[in-house]
């Protein structure tokens, strides 16, 4: 982990700055300290990287550090932005997983993708206006892209994050879908120079778009109910435990729940994050959040349990070996959305709909909740 990659990518960084000459042609009477900075660096460093196989992006970033690659790419440095990923391939497997393993279609929920910005221009830099998405064929012109991005790049890096989804012009299309996403990065003047730094960015994305799948493969997930952890949890530092409720990839059915994931999709669901925790859980707000994604995107309700101390629900009973007193604990799973999904299929409440709802996902699910 990071106690182990922190010493070994220090001394990369070391080595990298002493290949670049105090007298290096063209970076001015500051010579290296010109063109060296956090940002160039990890640009340097990210960019030489070479992907390793069989690997996810969350597993592996960049790749392993590559020195002679990096060498070359501060040799003929100039300051500019970047963006990592350098491209986005939702199609790529298994590095894009999980993106990769469900084709994006009209009416679902956005993807959203974090990508970050790093510059090598300055410490501190802004987008000069919002990023634009350009479309490169027929597919990509069905694609809608929303963006949120840090208001200043500080210290030398920011975020852009993607909302992509299908338009619904695009319901009955099937095939790949690319283009790009571009922005500008400006930063001041650096010491002698009288205009502003400005650096275009460019994100080439690419996608496969399908039309969507019958209603009753869709699962809404909720994310902002998970288990919560209970007092006195130590966490593990054993990588070799992969199916643990509280193990140590986090709470998302891209990482805890990973594969419950895979195990939907190889049965023939599709999974559809919720986006934000916009009201608290059981109000009337979320509530009405719950059932237009229902209603209106076509979607099932589907939840990995929580702590909610409320009424009803399923109880999961667990012992861990990691909590200093070694006891069995509960917590009360979070069941509100088979109860409104049962509203939704059944608007006289009976309990009909929420038992067709249960007996068709738990076979399905089997011993894969972890």
């Amino acid at each position: 982990g990071t106690s182990v990659a922190s010493p070994v990518v220090a001394g990369a960084v070391s080595l990298l700055a002493s290949t670049v000459l105090p007298d290096k042609p063209g970076a001015g009477e500051d010579g290296r300290w010109a063109l060296l900075n956090p940002g160039s660096m990890k640009q340097a460093l990210v960019e030489g990287a070479v992907r390793l196989p069989n690997l996810n992006i969350y597993e592996q970033g960049s790749g392993r550090i590559n020195l002679p690659n990096s060498m070359a790419i501060l040799q003929s440095y100039t300051p500019r932005a970047s963006v990592i990923p350098s491209r986005l391939d939702l199609t790529d497997c298994p590095y894009m997983w999980p993106f990769c393993r469900q084709h994006l279609y009209a009416g679902a929920l956005p993807v959203i993708f974090n990508a970050t910005l790093l510059n090598g221009q300055g410490v501190v830099g802004r987008l000069e206006g919002p990023p634009v998405w350009l479309p490169a064929d027929a597919g990509g012109r069905h694609l809608h892209i929303d963006f949120e991005w840090s208001d200043t790049l500080w210290p030398w890096s920011g975020y852009l994050a993607l909302y992509i989804r299908v338009k619904a012009s695009g319901k009955d299309f099937e095939g790949p879908a690319a283009g790009a996403v571009e922005c500008v990065v400006v930063s001041p003047p650096a010491p002698g120079e009288d205009t502003p730094r400005r650096s275009v960015v460019r994100l080439p994305v690419r996608a496969k778009v399908a039309p969507p799948p019958p209603r009753a493969r869709r699962l809404l997930w909720d994310q902002f109910h998970s288990l919560k952890y209970p007092p006195a949890y130590l966490p593990r530092d054993n990588l070799d435990v992969k199916s643990d409720i509280l193990d140590w990839h986090g709470d998302h059915p891209h990482t805890n729940f990973h594969g419950m994931f895979n195990t939907l999709r190889d049965k023939g669901y599709y999974l559809e994050a919720t986006l934000h925790n916009a009201a608290r859980k059981g109000s009337p707000q979320e509530t009405h959040g719950y059932l237009a994604a229902v209603q209106h995107n076509g979607s099932n309700g589907s939840n990995g349990g929580n702590g909610s101390n409320g009424g009803g629900g399923y109880v999961v009973v667990f012992s861990d070996s990691n909590c200093l007193d070694r006891s069995h604990m509960s917590a009360n799973c979070y069941d509100m959305l088979l109860r409104l999904l049962a509203r939704v299929l059944d608007p006289a409440g009976s309990a009909a709909a929420q038992g067709v709802l249960e007996e068709s996902l738990m076979p399905c699910l089997g011993d894969h909740m972890g």
